[in-house]
């Protein structure tokens, strides 16, 4: 491979360098470690995680899902949780959503005079369920705790954070354990 990398750095510094990184890119690319999980699709391997994509409101984009396992694949009790979790989505999504607007509600008396405010505001006067389009869910982990116990993290979009989402996290019987502001940034892809 030193053989095909030499005369790119040769050619022009700056471009060499920029070649090497993006044969370096590529080849990390191929080499990831991804399988076709029976239940779960399309998985990914990295850092002791496997990723993937499942949709669970067909006109929004796809959730991102992880969950722990070996380089064999994802451990089939943490897929059975998925799986479990995935079933009583919308269950847990109606106990989230109290979190979500006693959020909005809170910032909404500083912002009373945005279009979005009044949007929001509108759709919560015809009911609760109209608030639903002002925050999707966007990725689900299972995530270790000390002493061997596990806890769900779901990240939500809010539309009047464009700059910041939500995380929830769950009990494994999916009991909210606590709502707030998320460290994840919303990057647009």
């Amino acid at each position: 491979m030193s053989k095909f990398l030499v005369p790119f750095y040769v050619v022009g510094g700056g471009f060499g360098l920029l070649m090497t990184a993006c044969v370096a890119a590529w080849i990390y690319e191929k080499t990831r470690k991804t399988l076709e999980h029976p239940r779960l699709g399309r998985l990914t391997f990295s850092s002791g995680l496997w990723t993937g994509l499942r949709h669970y409101i067909p006109a929004q984009p796809a959730v991102r899902f992880t969950l722990p396992g070996d380089k064999s694949g994802p451990d089939p009790m943490q897929v059975e949780r998925f799986e479990q979790l995935w079933s009583a989505l919308g269950e847990t999504l109606e106990r989230i959503r109290p979190h979500a607007m006693g959020e909005y509600n809170e910032i909404k008396d500083c912002d009373q005079d945005s279009e979005l405010t009044t949007e929001i505001s509108a759709s919560l006067n015809e009911s609760e369920k109209g608030f639903d389009k002002y925050w999707n869910l966007a990725e689900i982990g299972l995530q270790e705790r000390p002493k061997g116990k596990f806890c769900w993290n779901l990240e939500l979009e809010v539309a009047w954070d464009i700059e910041h989402s939500r995380a929830a996290s769950l009990d494994l019987d999916g009991q909210v354990l606590n709502y707030g502001l998320s460290c994840a940034l919303v990057v647009e892809e």
